[in-house]
């Protein structure tokens, strides 16, 4: 939910949830849809900050950043 988050406040839109859609399509989106890079919402984002977000959402949880300090350090380093 820190991925969306962040997402959401770079972007200024869901990563997943679009007006319109249904409870069914954002679970499909959520659970097997790669979100939508944020440079490509946001050209002025780096694909470093992509890279963060993306791994921020990633399905599976061993995808996901296992400490604060490691995206923390991630984060500073942008």
């Amino acid at each position: 939910s820190l991925g969306v988050t962040i997402y959401e406040m770079a972007t200024g839109r869901h990563p997943f949830f679009s007006t319109g859609d249904t409870s069914q399509l954002l679970y499909q989106r959520i659970t097997k849809a790669a979100a939508l890079a944020p440079s490509a919402v946001r050209p002025e984002l780096t694909t470093e900050f992509d890279e963060i977000i993306q791994r921020m959402l990633g399905k599976s949880p061993h995808l996901r950043p296992r400490k604060c300090e490691t995206l923390i350090n991630a984060l500073k380093g942008l």
